[in-house]
């Protein structure tokens, strides 16, 4: 791309240049993406506001990869700021422009196994957009943001580029459990607590079994791990023995909260996946 120009004159007798005008057109460039990233279950919001009822959300770029280019601030590497919200997602990329020109972007989404990209938004100003997860279904996919310089130019002369990001889970459904067994096994000896004996197994379609917790009587939720020791797959089983808590209501307890069968418990399971989906069940024992 020739980026300059040299010119010469030549004078006979008293003649002297006053002024040399150059007029040219510059060769368009097209827009070039550099990075996309894209943060599940977070939503920019104009006045973000962080409060008690607010979970903030930094998203940033991977390692430093501009090569030199300057960036708008917008695109910098500095984090910006969303709210943690289920049901949306936000896309951030980084775009530039040999020639200087101002950008606009259209944002694209494709699933596995299509052959089609299918528009989020376009003409869009900023260098992010927050959609909701709930127009597209659960599954793995790609999104594209295409740039492009028609701002600054004349229509069919404007060029466009763009970037895929890396494939992505959107998954938003939680696992399902088996029904729970569970079974009391009380103990002769008055040193010893009773126990409940668990089984039951977690299973999910798209993102593996990350953990599992149980609580017995409405006492705080414990770990508890599956037979293998190790949550990495899409179905666990779960097989264990825990002690019942010992009921203490205190002397100064009210009567009506005294347990009119002591013998009778509530065994509740809570299993998440990685997608960060959650699945409660209880069975009452006896």
């Amino acid at each position: 791309r020739a980026r300059f120009l040299q010119w010469k004159a030549v004078l006979h007798g008293d003649a002297t240049i006053r002024e040399v005008g150059i007029y040219y057109l510059p060769q368009n460039v097209a827009p070039a993406v550099d990075d996309i990233v894209v943060q599940l279950h977070a939503r920019v919001v104009a006045g973000l506001n962080q409060d008690a009822q607010t979970t903030p959300v930094q998203i940033t770029f991977p390692a430093d990869s501009s090569d030199g280019v300057v960036y708008e601030v917008q695109q910098s590497s500095q984090p910006l700021m969303a709210l943690r919200a289920r049901g949306w997602a936000t896309a951030r990329w980084r775009a530039h422009d040999e020639n200087g020109d101002p950008l606009r972007y259209a944002l694209y989404y494709r699933g596995d196994g299509e052959a089609n990209w299918q528009l989020l938004q376009r003409n869009i100003s900023t260098t992010y957009l927050s959609f909701d997860l709930n127009r597209i279904p659960d599954g793995y996919y790609t999104l594209r943001v295409v740039a492009n310089d028609a701002p600054s130019h004349l229509t069919g002369n404007a060029l466009t580029g763009y970037k895929d990001s890396d494939r992505f889970l959107l998954d938003t459904i939680p696992p399902t459990l088996s029904p729970l067994q569970a079974t009391l096994q009380s103990s002769k000896a008055t040193t010893i607590l009773p126990a409940i004996h668990v089984v039951f197994d977690a299973q999910d379609k798209l993102s593996a079994i990350s953990e599992a917790y149980y609580s017995v009587d409405a006492w705080p939720w414990q770990y508890v791990e599956p037979v293998g020791k190790l949550s990495d797959s899409l179905k666990e089983q779960y097989d264990f023995t825990v002690p019942v808590p010992k009921r203490d209501a205190g002397e100064d307890a009210p009567t009506a909260v005294t347990p009119t069968a002591p013998q009778q418990h509530v065994l509740a399971v809570r299993v998440l996946n990685r997608a960060g989906n959650a699945t409660t069940a209880k069975v009452v024992v006896q």
